[in-house]
């Protein structure tokens, strides 16, 4: 006979759990989704068990088992309750609605199948030896008096013990796996604690562990190699807080692992065990104790000195070919402003030599020197701007350096009187002539001047800047004193490295004093900073003197060439003024002159006639200088020992190769007027 099961349940996957199991064990189920359906149901067609979960909407299973068990009709149907517990007070509370079975969830599919068996087999045997009993139980402080049955308490009971068996076997299953997944565990942690260790002393970076006090708890090999120490004890035995150059920078790292918990990439300089300075990176983190209280640091430290020395290598060429760039700019801008300087310039300084020659002595040729005087200083001027912003490569020879000075103040004479600075220049009488570059010292003197007038920036007067030359046995000096604030004694150990500056950020590139060092130590020399806070800074440069290298056999003075007269001369300038001065210059001497206004037109005369001498412009438009030498080379080339180039510019580097390329002679723009005679005449004599 087919048994008939009815499940309350309800939840619908595990009402359907227990249907299939039940339907695949031979049973008819019938599924409620709580207590007030099974009960409807149970009146409608009783079952012969029924199994219900405790916990459901509407009507619990202890209330549904109550109702079942209240009812003549149906209070013999065994009634199991589905539970997440099973204590004392829910098996009293069972026996008090009156349950006759416990099922513990979880439970295993043939857990179920099996309980279910046992208690349609103890059915018949219940039926027969019926009869109620009434017990009293005390459970805790709680005394419940229960009526029911001898089969049903022991049915209860029973299944409860077994329940109990079942679970105390399963804890036992379960305590003997833990133990045994235990025992893999510690066998697996000394195993990773082994590969931990090894990482740990073989990882090539170093790695520590320290307190907050700087006590170093643990290091791996390579931090004590990294610091110098000969073993890890030795290194256990410093302060964390040595280890650093400056202590400012173990307060500030400290400070933000506090704050953040974590300091990546922390770069700083550090100290080995004999002294020796190097740079590393370092990244942390802070181990706090359940109390959130910091118990200790533990990280990483690189050694970067390597990369930071290339970096930085990498910073000076770069900065190195930004300066370049930058005065081949200023150069290239310069050398506009000196061509159209140096054009009207000639017109002064030439129309005041043939006005002075014509004035003889009296009050208006005065006027005439001082305006010549005036002209000469601002051909000065450009000449130093031009060798200031144009690179060009060493070039020793003998070299006085009172003038040096001297043109250099001339230089920075404006910006210094602008700004109310008083400039003293001690020269000595005795000094003698250095083997040197002349415009890598002006550079030198330059640079010292410029950097006291910064200091000065600000300061109340007097602002005084005191330059003085000195000739000591073998060494000559310069000595450049200001009267500002001063080097503070913390920097003054870097005052010469590349790039470091106490300008504000977008005042200085930190060069300055980097280019000086280098130059005075490529002429043998040295260069010293005397300062003390609030007393101004003096800047020492010693250098050697030596005879000239390589010695050079006197050459005896050429005479002037005789004068020549009658010659015809071209000149060829796109300035009409340039080209009128210098026509009027020889025909004084006695010369043809006639003159041109650019190369095209300079070629369309030399078609028509043959010139003693011409004298070209370098830059003009439609044909430049360089270009009529070109068209001379092609259809005239009897008169290119013939040409003479004018030039503003010397410096310039398509200028220079260019003449070292033709050797053609040349004359430098502004030109006296002797100057220009005597040039003529010896080119003219040596065609003779």
């Amino acid at each position: 006979m087919e048994r008939t099961i009815l499940v309350a349940e309800d939840s619908p996957t595990q009402a359907e759990r227990v249907r299939l199991l039940l339907e695949s064990a031979g049973y008819r189920v019938d599924v409620a989704v709580d207590g007030r359906e099974g009960l409807h149901r149970v009146r409608l067609t009783p079952p012969d068990l029924i199994i219900s979960d405790v916990v459901m909407p509407r009507m619990d299973g202890y209330t549904f088992c109550q109702a079942v068990k209240s009812s003549e009709a149906t209070r013999r149907i065994p009634f199991v309750l589905l539970t997440e517990r099973n204590t004392a007070l829910d098996i009293v509370k069972g026996l008090e609605k009156g349950a006759d079975n416990f099922i513990t969830k979880p439970f295993e599919d043939g857990y179920l199948i099996e309980r279910v068996g046992r208690i349609f087999e103890h059915l018949e045997l219940r039926e027969r030896g019926h009869f109620e009993m009434e017990v009293s139980l005390r459970v805790g402080q709680r005394e419940v008096l229960i009526n029911a049955d001898k089969q049903q308490i022991v049915e209860l009971l029973f299944s409860t013990f077994e329940e109990l068996c079942r679970l105390n076997g399963e804890l036992t299953e379960a305590k003997q796996h833990v133990e045994a997944h235990a025992r893999t565990l510690e066998a697996k942690v000394q195993e990773r604690t082994r590969e931990l260790q090894g990482l740990f002393d073989g990882v090539p970076v170093g790695l520590y562990r320290s307190t907050p006090d700087g006590r170093i708890l643990d290091a791996n090999p390579a931090l004590v190699q990294m610091f110098g120490y000969k073993t890890r004890a030795a290194l256990f035995a410093a302060n964390a807080a040595t280890l650093y150059v400056d202590p400012e920078d173990r307060a500030r790292w400290q400070a933000l692992i506090e704050r953040d918990g974590v300091v990546r990439n922390f770069e700083v300089r550090a100290r080995q065990a004999d002294g020796t300075v190097f740079w590393v990176r370092h990244s942390g983190r802070a181990v706090r104790n359940t109390a959130g209280r910091i118990v200790h640091y533990q990280g990483a430290v690189e050694d970067v000195t390597a990369q930071r020395r290339a970096e930085e290598a990498l910073q000076r060429q770069r900065e190195t070919l930004y300066q370049r760039e930058k005065l081949a700019a200023m150069g290239s801008l310069l050398a506009g402003v000196a061509h159209e300087l140096n054009n009207p310039l000639s017109v002064v300084i030439g129309r005041t030599g043939l006005l002075r020659k014509r004035l003889g002595e009296g009050p208006v040729a005065i006027h005439a020197d001082k305006i010549a005087q005036a002209a000469e200083r601002c051909v000065r001027i450009v000449k130093n701007f031009l060798a200031l912003a144009r690179e060009r490569p060493p070039e020793r020879q003998e070299v006085d350096l009172n003038p040096v000075v001297e043109e250099a103040l001339e230089l920075l004479a404006y910006t210094l009187r602008v700004d109310d600075i008083e400039v003293r220049f001690e020269p000595a009488d005795d000094l003698p002539r250095l083997w040197a570059d002349p415009h890598q010292l002006h550079q030198v003197v330059v640079n010292l001047v410029t950097n006291a007038h910064h200091a000065m920036r600000g300061t109340p007067p007097p602002r005084r800047i005191t330059l003085a030359t000195r000739f000591d046995r073998d060494r000559v000096s310069l000595r450049v004193a200001d009267t500002g604030p001063g080097v503070p004694p913390e920097t003054q150990s870097r005052i010469f490295e590349p790039f470091f500056t106490t300008k504000p950020s977008g005042q200085g590139t930190g060069l300055g004093l980097s280019l000086c060092q280098g130059i005075v130590e490529a002429h043998q020399g040295t260069i010293r900073l005397a300062s003390e806070p609030g007393q101004g800074a003096a800047f020492l440069v010693e250098l050697p003197v030596e005879a000239p290298r390589p010695s050079v056999r006197a050459e005896p003075e050429a005479e002037p060439a005789p004068a020549t007269t009658g010659k015809h001369i071209l000149v060829v300038d796109d300035e009409a003024e340039i080209a009128a001065i210098l026509a009027e210059i020889l025909t004084e001497e006695g010369h043809h002159v006639e003159t041109a206004e650019n190369g095209a037109a300079a070629l369309e005369m030399l078609h028509r006639r043959t010139y003693d001498l011409i004298l070209s412009d370098l830059r003009m438009p439609e044909l430049d200088g360089p270009g009529l030498y070109r068209a001379l080379q092609q259809h005239h080339p009897q008169l290119l020992g013939r040409v003479v180039f004018l030039t503003g510019d010397t410096l310039e580097p398509h200028t220079l190769e260019f003449l070292r390329e033709t050797g053609a002679p040349s004359l430098n723009k502004p030109f006296a007027e002797d100057e220009v005679q005597a040039l003529v005449r010896r080119l003219l004599s040596a065609r003779d």
